[in-house]
């Protein structure tokens, strides 16, 4: 990930884990909520130095028992390499208007649970507040002084995000500074006040709702706050290009590899492949987020010698290797997760990834990614809005949105039924860039029973438990533009095949599903919440299925050819029989001009699906030959 901002990022946070830019609220049943944020206030001093000064006075009452156990015990996280914290009061604030204070040693640290499944190696401390007698009615009161070193000397950055699954009956967030050090705000569903260099914004949400279906990010939702002393983008690189590009310089040792990388290649191109590859297949993914360490990547030296390194460490040997060879390039911040705007003021809180970008060749690359071949990326960094640092021309820009051919995959079957009525498919999935990525990276889990497990599952959705299945891929260490997966299927005797009744036509039996999620994002979801937007992919689907059944069966009819198209959607099948073969070929082409769709899109394209799983689910019958 890029980084570690908890320092400057500010959550009204139900769990108080202050500090957390995105952390996710459990959600409040809508008429009773298990608890709810009283009040919440923050001053936050800056000093010239960028350093700052942050009072938080907090009051959490307990409604219901449902999440008693867990909110008696709040947990604040902070990067110790960055931050020190304190609990100047602590008590639990009884019904009946008792103060129980909480007890010195029940004040502790510790280091912060790590989750997920990447190495992360941060600072990151908890102090933990163990409140006493807490009951239903009861409030959780504490204040916290926390003194935080600036990211970027001289510099402030700050962002809030308010989820509304919360309950709030009160909050406010004020940060000063000296008048040397001029404050610049971006907000979102909040009224933003300014009283010489000093911002205000408060805000109350009587009625908690619940967002964990929605598919974009709360910051592009909001409502949301974001502070800087950076009035543009511009200015933000040109503070943070000297900490970030010295780290890309070209040692002997650089110099060494990047030779031994393209030896015997001359073509440019051909090199900046041959590198993306190297360090893709070489450098594994380590996050080591200490302090600055959050922005700033290790030096590309280092990273060569460790063989590993985060996101921004990946990205910076990249470069270093290419500047070796000559090879211009520059460092991207980008959102990985489904994050699609950033404030008009410059901060980090709306990025949590870094990639390059090739101006030469016209492309981004991410060797982090793993399994996406060279100038390809994967989906959800379609589109996004990012910050290239260092080098000429804007530093605001955007990534093409994904279009049809930068995800294409052609699925292939050939279905047999034998005279005993038993079902044998074998299928071939060829899928070229985003989804030979996605292809890539399920091969990868093939080994163990992975693929037999995915075998199962796919099965069991056709309601095929009884049949037997199994995927096989190439082991891919290689980054091809494409990527293919086989598949082998066999059920027992399944006599209503032959017995003249209607039966659907074999479904394709790819990891991939021509209409769901993993190829079109979440537009091709049905329950999820489309009033701020549906994250979108472009792609392109081909499948060829034949059916062959026993000589002295014939089809009884056929079924009729589609053809749908929308403003984004266009699909096609046609139906043929010749001898005892069934055959169909269906064609699916999606198209957006945006990364995020209306809810009018949005719309357009599940009564599409609707539609086109309708061809998918045709029936035919197999009756006696005359």
């Amino acid at each position: 990930m890029f980084g570690n901002v908890r320092g400057l990022v500010l959550t009204f946070a139900a769990l108080a884990v202050i500090g957390t830019a995105f952390a996710d609220a459990p959600p409040a049943a809508p008429h009773q909520p298990p608890f709810k944020i009283h009040t919440l206030t923050r001053d936050i001093t800056v000093a010239a130095d960028g350093s700052s000064v942050t009072v938080t006075h907090t009051e959490i009452q307990i409604v219901t028992d449902a999440l008693l156990t867990q909110m008696a015990q709040q947990q604040i996280g902070y990067d110790a390499t960055l931050q020190d914290i304190a609990v100047d009061d602590a008590y639990t604030l009884k019904a009946d208007g008792r103060k129980l204070a909480v007890a010195p040693d029940a004040i502790l640290t510790r280091g912060s649970p790590l989750g997920g499944t990447a190495l992360l190696y941060q600072d990151l401390r908890q102090k933990i507040i163990v409140f006493p007698s807490v009951e239903v009615g009861d409030s959780l009161v504490y204040t916290l002084t926390t003194h935080s070193k600036p990211m970027i000397p001289g510099q402030f950055v700050y962002d809030t995000v308010v989820p509304r699954t919360l309950t709030i009956d009160q909050t406010r967030v004020t940060v000063t500074a000296p008048a040397a050090l001029p404050l610049y705000a971006d907000s979102k569903g909040l009224d933003v006040v300014r009283n010489a260099n000093s911002l205000t914004v408060s805000y109350a949400n009587p009625v908690a709702g619940s967002d964990i279906l929605d598919p974009v990010s709360r910051f592009d939702r909001g409502p949301r706050f974001s502070v800087s002393t950076f009035e543009s983008y511009d200015d933000l690189n040109a503070a943070y290009a000297p900490l970030v590009l010295p780290r890309l310089a070209v040692t002997p040792k650089i110099q060494a590899q990047a030779d031994a990388i393209t030896a015997g290649v001359s073509d440019p191109r051909e090199k900046a492949h041959r590198i993306y590859d190297w360090v893709s297949h070489h450098i594994r993914y380590v996050a080591i987020e200490f302090g600055s360490g959050a922005i700033v990547p290790h030096e590309a030296d280092t990273v060569l010698a460790n063989a590993y390194g985060d996101c921004k460490d990946h990205a910076a040997l990249f470069l270093a290797l290419l500047k070796a060879e000559r090879i211009d390039g520059n460092l991207v911040l980008v959102n990985l997760q489904n994050g699609y705007s950033i404030p008009t003021v410059p901060t980090f809180g709306a990025f949590d990834h870094m990639i390059a970008w090739l101006p030469r060749f016209g492309l981004y690359a991410d060797t982090t990614a793993g399994n996406a071949a060279f100038g390809t990326l994967p989906s959800p960094e379609y589109g996004k809005p990012v910050i290239a640092i260092g080098g000429r021309g804007a530093v605001v820009r955007h990534i093409p949105v994904r279009g049809e051919d930068d995800a294409t995959v052609h699925l292939q079957t050939a279905a047999t039924i034998d005279d005993e009525s038993r079902l044998k498919l074998d299928t071939t999935t060829t899928g070229t860039g985003a989804l030979a990525t996605t292809l890539r990276g399920l091969a990868v889990g093939f080994a163990n029973g992975g693929s037999q497990k995915l075998a199962g599952e796919l099965l069991k959705a056709r309601d095929m438990p009884r049949a037997t299945g199994d995927f096989s891929a190439a082991p891919p260490p290689e980054l091809t533009d494409n990527f293919i997966v086989k598949g082998s299927f066999a059920t027992l005797r399944r006599p209503q095949l032959l017995s003249g009744a209607d039966f659907p036509v074999p479904e394709d039996f790819s990891p991939i599903l021509p209409t769901g999620s993993v190829f079109f994002g979440p537009v091709a979801e049905m329950l999820v919440n489309d009033a701020d937007g549906v994250p979108c992919y472009g792609g392109r689907e081909v499948e060829d299925l034949s059916v062959s059944f026993p000589a002295n069966r014939h089809l009884a009819r056929l079924p009729a050819d589609a053809s749908i198209r929308t403003a984004n959607l266009t699909f096609t099948s046609h139906w043929a029989v010749s001898g005892n073969a069934l055959t169909v070929h269906r064609e699916l082409r999606a198209h957006f001009d945006t990364p995020v769709c209306t809810a009018d899109t949005h719309k357009d394209v599940l009564v599409a699906f609707a539609r086109i799983r309708a061809d998918y689910q045709a029936k035919i019958a197999l009756v006696a030959a005359p």
